[in-house]
């Protein structure tokens, strides 16, 4: 399926919508917060991130009538390479968003990177949904690891590269 998604900064905006997906993904490899204390922490976090210039964080919304919460990510830079970051709530898994949020996430990587000429993401091992994923969509295994994390590389495309 080819399925569109919108990113939005994450902000106290749209905390009721992450907390509203939490319940439902808990998952080992992304730590959602499951209460309202610990959404509003995200929230902070991600604007200590924006403003010190280290990156941003998303909430991925598909573009349907419902405007529903379908996962979310981050865009951060490491050593000068911009990576991403990624998950998918579990009600939406195994339907494309997956693809349109990594694929919203390069698309606005380049924005704020216009002069990388890669971009990593960084999979916990463990997680070979987005493992498999990340290869779909073009990433190789670099066979480095970042606390914990192995870091797939991405080519962009040259018309991208200023």
């Amino acid at each position: 399926m080819n399925q569109l998604v919108r990113l939005a900064p994450v902000t106290r905006h749209n905390v009721g919508d992450i907390l509203a997906v939490s319940e439902a993904s808990r998952s080992i490899f992304y730590r959602l917060p499951q209460n309202l204390g610990e959404a509003l922490k995200l929230v902070e976090r991600a604007e200590v991130y924006r403003l010190g210039g280290k990156g941003d964080k998303y909430a991925a919304y598909e573009t349907g009538a419902a405007m529903q919460l379908v996962g979310g990510g981050e865009i951060s830079a490491h050593d000068g390479t911009p990576s991403i970051g990624y998950w998918v709530a579990s009600g939406y898994r195994r339907q494309g968003f997956g693809r349109a949020i990594i694929h919203a996430l390069e698309v606005q990587a380049t924005t704020q990177f216009p002069e990388a000429e890669v971009l990593h993401a960084h999979i916990d091992p463990r997680n070979i949904g987005s493992v498999a994923l990340a290869m779909h969509m073009g990433y190789v295994d670099t066979d480095e690891t970042i606390l914990g994390h192995m870091v797939y590389s991405k080519a962009l495309p040259a018309e991208n590269v200023a």
